[in-house]
């Protein structure tokens, strides 16, 4: 399905790039390039945190009519996603749960809850056995990004918007679990010598390759400004807005934003003696 999809997509790219690029004496193609700054949202502590990615692809565009021109680009753009959770849990009623499911099998009961408070010689309620909870994750991703432009040209600027079409490539996922007990520290290991507890005081770092938690397609807009510094240079601003949830399952909700600064070099100058565009 993923292959047909992508079929799809190619045959769709073609079938726009060709007519703009067919042989006139109004339109520009090349190269472009330049960086993205990805706002990247996180649930917790911070409220914004801002990422660079890279864009990078093909550009078309065809002068439509005096000062407006169609336009289709294919790039390669990477976007950034973060979130971030934080909360606090019970060690003793932790423990408790755990020991609950073998106590019928032990001849004496054990309680967590009683051990800690014959060890510290203090009621329970006066004992802190908070468990702090660290959850943080920033996913790279790889779009097969076609935005569809409408331009208007005055002079060496431009005015350009229209939609987005995003197709997922990749994702890569760095995970962060942590838990921190302070408890532990003020009871001796020899305590829990018959208990794995390890697990609620490591940190774990994980590495995850997957596309399968995310939309396969999203869809937007973008609008921006562009400066024709050369005949065949052009200096790009954009920004894009996503529409379509970045998860695929519904009950979480995340859009990709992003600005965009970028260069284009037209290459219908080296073929033309004249520029492709008559300025003002």
């Amino acid at each position: 399905m993923y292959i047909i999809k992508k079929n799809k997509v190619c045959f769709l790219i073609l079938s726009i790039l060709i007519p703009l690029t067919a042989i006139s004496q109004s339109y520009s193609y090349g190269p472009c390039i330049g960086i993205n700054t990805i706002n990247t949202y996180n649930n917790s502590t911070d409220s914004r945190l801002y990422s660079l990615g890279y864009n990078f692809g093909l550009f078309a565009e065809r002068k439509v009519f005096k000062n407006f021109s169609l336009g289709l680009s294919f790039n390669v753009t990477q976007k950034k996603f973060a979130s971030e959770d934080f909360h606090t849990s019970s060690f003793i009623g932790t423990m408790d749960k755990f020991l609950n499911t073998f106590n019928s099998f032990l001849p004496v009961e054990i309680s967590i809850k009683e051990i800690l408070e014959t060890y510290l010689g203090t009621s329970a309620s006066l004992i802190n056995d908070t468990v702090f909870n660290y959850y943080r994750d920033m996913t790279s991703f790889t779009y097969f990004e076609m935005p569809l432009l409408m331009t208007y040209r005055y002079k060496r600027i431009s005015f350009q918007a229209g939609p987005v079409f995003s197709f997922i490539y990749k994702a890569r996922s760095n995970t962060m679990s942590k838990q921190e007990i302070p408890l532990l520290d003020m009871l001796p290991v020899s305590l829990f010598d018959t208990m794995e507890y390890g697990a609620y005081i490591d940190t774990v770092f994980n590495n995850i390759t997957t596309t399968s938690d995310y939309a396969s397609f999203n869809m937007g807009l973008l609008a921006g400004l562009t400066y024709e510094l050369y005949d065949n240079v052009i200096l790009c601003m954009y920004y894009s807005q996503m529409f379509s949830n970045l998860y695929d399952n519904s009950k979480k909700k995340a859009y990709h934003s992003l600005f965009n600064l970028s260069l284009k070099y037209n290459l219908r100058p080296l073929f033309k003696s004249k520029p492709s565009f008559t300025h003002e």
